[in-house]
């Protein structure tokens, strides 16, 4: 999914190791805090976490640092996060593992924002669930604020315009991707949406 990709993938680039590092990061870092990383966002862990110890919040910052500075491949971080966590002394609590509401699947098609002040931001959507989009927009847009989403529906192709809330947002190769949650999207529209998702997520040999 794009919130896990590393900067260089979502450019452009092709996928390697140091993606696969970013996207493992990227997990830990919603595991131990709840919220993916923010590229031009909080790099702390620690300003989240204040009980997760030095040198675990290292080895964190720097799998999802800029390529440069990353962990090589899987074995540097792997080994890295074997080393810090077995020489702890004190465990690290997790919060419990978090479920997503609602399931998810690829689906791109256009979109169209209309932001706060009355201003349109025209992009793609890139995935969706009833729960929300996943954008990738031209333009800039506050985070927790309210928009106002065009798109048409994935199983019937109707156009709906959705108020939705931003819920996090970052620069992806001189475009924006922003993450969105449907405000009241009501039943049948997430019916339509559910209907999409869950047929997505059918492997192809369990269909008759």
């Amino acid at each position: 999914a794009m919130g896990y990709a590393a900067p260089e993938r979502l450019s452009g680039s092709v996928g390697g190791p140091l993606g696969d590092v970013h996207a493992l990061g990227a997990i830990l870092w919603e595991m131990l805090t709840e919220q993916l990383p923010e590229r031009d966002g909080e790099r702390d862990v620690r300003a989240l976490r204040p009980d997760i110890p030095d040198e675990v919040a290292f080895v964190l910052e720097r799998s999802i640092a800029e390529a440069t500075h990353r962990f090589a491949d899987m074995t540097q971080l792997t080994d890295a996060l074997r080393e810090v966590t077995t020489s702890q002394a004190l465990p690290i609590t997790l919060p419990p593992p978090a479920r997503r509401a609602h399931p998810r699947a690829a689906y791109v098609t256009p979109v169209r924002l209309r932001v706060p002040g009355g201003d349109s931001l025209d992009g793609r959507c890139e995935d969706i669930s009833e729960g929300g989009l996943l954008t990738l927009v031209s333009g800039e847009v506050e985070t927790g604020v309210e928009v106002l989403a065009r798109f048409a529906l994935p199983s019937s192709g109707r156009m709906v315009s959705l108020p939705a809330e931003t819920r996090w947002s970052r620069e992806v190769g001189g475009k924006l991707a922003v993450g969105l949650q449907f405000i009241d999207p009501g039943e049948k529209i997430a019916e339509d949406i559910r209907a999409y998702a869950e047929y997505m997520g059918t492997p192809v040999e369990d269909e008759e």
